[in-house]
């Protein structure tokens, strides 16, 4: 049974959202793991022992930026966005031992904690403890298939010095297990020895970087099939979102959703839109918007063919303000390049999502 699903991450997110207007800091995470990226296996290939083997390498780093919103004295939210490469390493051993077409393989992650984080004291010198769920996108494959979404425990101490934070930390992380399948297996726990650096936070007033950005979240679900088989399941997205008012009519917005494939792959897709607000009477609250633009998504290989990396987006909606909220709704249209070889492809290129989106 999955640890988590995207149920989950919904949760997160919309919590996420909800916190802005308390104190932000930003800053970076890096470190090492101590434990292996994949299962070691051996194939027999005869009663002699000879045979395939994969291995795995220790100590890889782990590095990228980090959010942190304060949310009360002691309990603050995190969000990091960590690039992990994974490494393993394929070879044919023969009767007497010796290794030939030894073949090393690097498998690119993108990691994402959304972590709550509790100070155990109101000292200046603070252990704190961490946990909540992750998600992970892979590329360059090399015929693997990591799982996607796993849940992050751990525990460290704040050190303030001068305008910064420094925050060592031990970090757990239980991935599901991978898919059924050929290919190296990635080893579901992950233990790492990470060292955040963080700013020491300014106060913010609902618009924690400009007033005219927008932070949130949209979330939703795919209103067509996603993949050329009858019945295939019409599956959750969603994802962080960024709004940037250039006029009281324009905007451009930047989404990361979160968008599975059928129930082995996933992929993240970034659709960069141009919006624009239709006028309307200056007593209605509701407005009606359109948008347009180019969208990617990361690497995917299915059947033997990667997806198309880019596309273009078009949709239009509805939005409306609640208070410092804005809320809105919109009908998406996605259409992407051909696969690397159509033959094979089981993706359908023309995308439409139904989605909800809320920010600050």
């Amino acid at each position: 049974m999955p640890i988590i699903n995207a149920r989950h991450i919904l949760v997160a997110l919309i919590f996420c959202a909800s916190a802005y207007g308390q104190r932000v800091r930003v800053g970076v995470v890096g470190g090492g793991d101590w434990s292996r990226d994949f299962a070691e296996r051996f194939f027999s290939a005869s009663a002699t022992g000879a045979g395939y083997e994969q291995t795995s390498n220790v100590a890889g780093y782990t590095i990228g930026p980090s959010i942190e919103v304060q949310l009360t004295r002691r309990l603050a939210f995190e969000v990091d966005a960590l690039f992990k490469p994974l490494r393993f390493t394929e070879s044919t051993v023969l009767l007497d031992g010796s290794r030939r077409s030894v073949s090393p393989a690097t498998v690119v992650t993108w990691q994402f904690p959304l972590l709550m984080k509790y100070q155990l004291t109101d000292s200046r010198v603070s252990p704190f403890i961490i946990g909540g769920p992750s998600l992970r996108t892979a590329g360059n494959l090399n015929s693997t298939k990591p799982s996607s979404a796993g849940v992050t425990a751990g525990a460290g101490v704040t050190v303030p010095w001068g305008p910064l934070r420094f925050e060592p930390s031990l970090r757990y992380t239980r991935w599901n297990a991978d898919p059924a399948g050929p290919g190296a297996k990635t080893r579901p726990d992950q233990m790492e020895f990470l060292l955040g650096v963080a700013t020491g936070g300014t106060a913010s007033n609902w618009k924690p970087l400009h007033t005219r950005v927008s932070l949130g979240a949209v979330f939703g679900a795919s209103f067509t099939d996603r993949l050329r088989l009858s019945g295939s399941e019409r599956r959750f997205a969603g994802g962080p979102q960024v709004d940037f008012k250039t006029s009281e009519q324009l905007s451009i917005q930047f989404n990361a959703i979160y968008s599975p494939i059928g129930t082995a792959n996933v992929t993240w897709e970034f659709p960069v839109l141009l919006r624009y607000r239709l006028p309307s009477a200056a007593s209605w609250r509701v407005r009606p918007i359109v948008e347009l633009g180019p969208t990617f998504r990361t690497p995917q290989e299915m059947n033997g063919s990667s997806l198309g990396r880019f596309g273009v987006a078009a949709g239009g909606g509805v939005e409306w303000l609640a208070g410092p909220v804005r809320l809105g709704s919109v009908l998406r249209y996605s259409h992407w390049a051909p696969e690397s070889n159509p033959v094979r492809s089981l993706v359908r290129r023309n995308q439409v999502q139904l989605l909800f989106g809320v920010s600050f």
